[in-house]
Formats: structure tokens, C-alpha cells, sequence
């Protein structure tokens, strides 16, 4: 299959510490077989278009098979329309713009005035649809009289049945899959929009590339249509020449990519979500593990954490028994701390329990507060694995504080949810009992990359938050790791064997 990516950038952020540079992009990209890929300069994005723009076209110049994505920044306003002619004459097709980022809105006059320039001259336009509620209607609205063609990326799980809804009024609308992280959202997407609206893009090199063709190769769909989202899409909407193809690499499988096991997914979620995805219960998530080769999963009910703390944890209860694969957490909560001890000690009398989750942002709680840290000394006192989602708005706050009770409780497992980088991974280095699994809607390898090197492989799990987000996505992540023999045995499966005594 002709692979066409839809997405890609290069440079530098000023922000964090990943590795974006033109060679690792192109590594990426070949190593994954795509044979054209649209891309730009975040010089463009973050300082200055012109100099930005420059410097993808000098890219696609030394790699043909990269195709310009321009930018323009409308707050710099007096010279964006020479910059639109510009690009045009050197032959971009695609301009990407970055609202948020930049922190201008598409209900302004300059955006108005840059769409009425582009509006005839075969261009395509590519926008976020992440972000406020409503972006995604916001920008059909905005940009329908105009008859260009509009890329939306970032659509997720909790956007999704708003973009579905925007798309089936306004064919104008294409979506880019690179977000589509939750179970099934490709089929989904082709059921309700079809598969000639969507187009394949990965992100890369900040984001996972076999992630992002696990999500289209895993689908339930023919293999005309993966062909379709893939590139067939992206030449059709560019009046790409295939001939800038030839000699490239093609996608030699239709299959996804999974990885030789065993492996155990330390993060896993049943219950019904507020989002356009199946609810197909333990069968449902026992179907999505067999797909992508997983064995074992530990699972939290969905009710307990977002509502009832005691029906929720009787209901997963009674989900899991019989299913040998599937062991649970006890959910916890600091606002009901007595209840929360009851239930530790009902469900650690079953088997198939095998440790705690305490989600600080659905309680509204923190790591640092007195409630918090009783509720965490009552799962300590126990010994039985904790694995924890921090408060959001302070993530290393919360680290420092988890660290102090680790080193207190040296034989006590704490497990933090969603990871973080190296520098998050440092606050932790010195206490073996925190570990990190990185299960979620994105997807960096750079990241666990780098806590691997600062925490070990001993300390590193396997996770994918599902029945929330998909779990071949995330296969895909742990591959572009490119893990070693030993690394992947540690942290596909022996390190939860290990501290659940599986």
C-alpha cells in the first residue's frame, strides 16, 4: 500500500527536549515505509513564518518525496499576503494554521481575509479541532463559503461526535486520523463520514508512527478502504502526480504490528463512556486484547471512578469473574475515606483483585492534602500495588509528595499513571518502588525513552487505557521503542508479574 502522511513536522520547541529534527523525521518516515509525506518547519509556527516556510521548501528541495506545508501567523498581518504568493508560486498545496498556539482566533477579520486569498487557488487548509468546545463546528462554520478543503486534526474521544456530527453537514471537512485513540474510531469514522473523508497523518517524529498505522491497519474495514485512508485519499485531494512515489517504499502488509509477547496491560478501564465507542463489556475488552496480543489486564471500574465508588466496584466485580485474564483494581476515593477502606478489604478477600486505583482528578483531590494522604496511607498500610492519577496542575508537586510515602513504605508498589518524560522520571530516580506506565491518547516514545534511561526497565510497565483509548495504538508505541530482548520482557510483562505476584 502507498502510505501519504498528512502530518509531520520538523524543528525545535522551545518547551520541551524531544529529538524533531529533519534527519530523525526522515528516519522515521523511512523506516516505516511512507512514501510521501507533507510536513513544516515549526520556526514558522513558533517565530517567524517566512523564515519557516524557507526552510521546509530547502526541505522538500533535498527531499522530494516531503511535500511543503506553509504556515501563516495572521497576528503578524502586513506582509501575509506576499508570504500566500509566495508559497503558492513554489507550490503549496497545503497551508496549516495554529490558532491556539498562537492564540488568534478563526472568528477574526485577518483569518477571514487569508481564507478569501487561498479560496480558488486549489489550496488545502489544515486546523486543529481540538481545543474549546465547539472548534470543530466553529471552523466549518467559519470557513464553508470559502469552497477550499479543510483538514481537521487532534479528533479524539471526547470531540469525536461533534466532528462526526460537523462532517456530515459540511463535505469541505476531511479528518486526519493521527488522534483517533479510542477503540474502534476508525471503523467509526468510516461508518458514519466514510473512508474517503479520512486521511492518515502520525505526527511524527514528536509522535508515534506505528501508532498511528496500528489504529488504520487494526480497523474492521476492506483493504481498499485502509488503502483509501492511507494515500489513496491525500492523492486524489492534492492532485498529487503518483509519480512522486516511484521508488519509494510501500506498506508491505495490511496487518497491524503487535509484539511477541507475553504481555500484561497494567491500565485498563470497563464501563460506559460518554463518548461515540462500543460498550461491549468484558467481551468487548477480551476482544481488543486478543487483537493486539495481549494476555493479562488489571481494569478499574469507569462508575467508581467518575460516580459511585461502591456500585462500580461490585459491578467490575461481577464483569471479571470467570475471566481468568482479567484482574481488577479496587477504586478508591479520599472524600470517602471509611467506605474506601471497606472496599479494600471486601475485594482483597477475591482473588482476581490485585491492587488499588485513586484517580486525584475525578475525586478533586491531591496527593498533598490531608484527605489525600490518608487515603494513601490506608492503601500503603495494605501493601497491594497502587497505581494513581495525579492532579493535573502539578504533576511533579504530586511526584515529590508520592516520593516521600515510597520511602516510607519501601515494600509498598505505587504505579503512576500516564508517565511523564526524563525530567519527571529524575524526581523519582532514587526510590525503586515508583514505577511508570504511559497508557493514554498520544502516544511519544521519546518520552519512555527517556524513562527508561533514567529509571531502569525494571521500573517501566506496559499500559493502554483501555477500554477508554485502543489498544493497538498503543502496541504500536512500545514498538517504535524499539525495546531490547531484556527491556521487553521487563516491561511488556515480568515488572506487573513481579509487584502483582501474578
Amino acid at each position: 500500500m502507498l502510505v501519504i502522511d498528512v502530518n509531520t513536522h520538523f524543528g525545535m520547541q522551545a518547551g520541551g527536549n524531544l529529538d524533531l529534527s529533519l534527519p530523525r523525521l526522515v528516519q522515521e518516515l523511512d523506516s516505516h515505509r511512507i512514501a510521501l509525506a507533507f510536513t513544516g518547519s515549526l520556526r514558522g509556527v513558533s517565530y517567524d513564518h517566512e523564515a519557516g516556510n524557507r526552510e521546509t521548501l530547502q526541505a522538500t528541495e533535498r527531499y522530494p518525496w516531503l511535500l511543503p506545508a506553509a504556515t501563516l501567523d495572521p497576528r503578524r498581518y502586513l506582509d501575509w499576503e506576499a508570504e500566500v504568493e509566495r508559497c503558492l508560486q513554489a507550490g503549496v498545496r497545503l497551508f496549516r494554521l495554529y490558532p491556539e498556539q498562537q492564540r488568534w482566533t478563526i472568528a477574526s477579520t485577518p483569518f477571514a481575509d487569508l481564507m478569501a486569498k487561498l479560496a480558488g487557488t486549489g489550496a488545502v487548509v489544515m486546523l486543529s479541532g481540538r481545543g474549546a468546545a465547539g472548534a470543530p463546528t466553529a471552523i466549518a462554520q467559519t470557513t464553508a463559503e470559502y469552497g477550499l478543503p479543510v483538514i481537521l486534526t487532534d479528533t479524539f474521544y471526547a470531540n469525536m461526535g461533534e466532528v462526526i456530527a460537523t462532517a456530515r453537514r459540511h463535505p469541505h471537512l476531511y479528518i486526519e486520523t493521527n488522534y483517533l485513540s479510542s477503540p474502534r474510531a476508525v471503523d467509526i469514522m468510516v461508518g458514519e463520514i466514510g473512508a474517503h473523508r479520512l486521511l492518515y497523518g502520525s505526527a511524527a517524529p514528536e509522535y508515534s508512527v506505528q501508532r498511528a498505522l496500528n489504529e488504520v491497519l487494526e480497523a474492521d474495514i476492506s483493504d481498499e478502504e485502509k488503502a483509501a485512508i492511507l494515500g489513496q485519499n491525500a492523492l486524489r485531494l492534492f492532485r498529487l502526480d503518483p509519480a512522486l512515489a516511484a521508488g519509494r517504499p510501500r506498506l508491505a502488509s495490511a496487518e497491524m504490528v503487535r509484539l511477541p509477547g507475553p504481555i500484561i496491560d497494567v491500565h485498563c478501564h470497563l464501563g460506559r463512556w460518554q463518548f461515540p465507542m462500543p460498550d461491549d463489556g468484558a467481551e468487548g475488552l477480551l476482544a481488543l486484547m486478543r487483537q493486539a496480543g495481549v494476555d493479562k489486564a488489571v481494569i478499574s471500574s469507569a462508575q467508581a471512578i467518575m460516580y459511585d465508588l461502591c456500585g462500580g466496584n461490585r459491578w467490575l466485580s461481577e464483569a471479571i469473574a470467570g475471566h481468568p485474564e482479567l484482574l481488577g483494581y479496587v477504586v478508591v476515593n479520599p472524600n470517602y475515606l471509611e467506605q474506601s477502606c471497606r472496599e479494600l478489604d471486601r475485594y482483597y478477600a477475591l482473588p482476581n483483585f490485585v491492587g488499588t486505583k485513586l484517580h486525584m482528578y475525578y475525586s478533586q483531590d491531591t496527593t498533598r492534602s490531608s484527605s489525600g494522604q490518608a487515603m494513601l496511607r490506608a492503601v500503603a498500610e495494605r501493601g497491594r500495588p497502587l497505581k494513581i492519577h495525579v492532579e493535573e496542575g502539578d504533576p511533579v508537586g504530586a511526584l515529590r509528595a508520592l516520593r516521600e510515602l515510597a520511602v516510607e513504605y519501601p515494600d509498598w508498589s505505587i504505579i503512576k499513571a500516564h508517565g511523564g518524560n526524563g525530567r519527571m522520571a529524575e524526581v523519582v530516580a532514587d526510590v525503586p518502588n515508583i514505577y511508570f506506565e504511559y497508557g493514554g491518547s498520544g502516544g511519544r516514545p521519546q518520552d519512555i525513552r527517556q524513562a527508561l534511561d533514567v529509571l531502569g526497565p525494571r521500573r517501566v510497565m506496559f499500559g493502554s487505557d483501555a477500554d477508554l483509548c485502543d489498544i493497538g495504538k498503543q502496541i504500536g508505541v512500545y514498538y517504535d521503542l524499539a525495546l531490547s530482548p531484556e527491556e521487553r520482557e521487563l516491561v511488556l510483562s515480568a515488572n506487573a508479574s513481579r509487584i502483582f505476584k501474578l
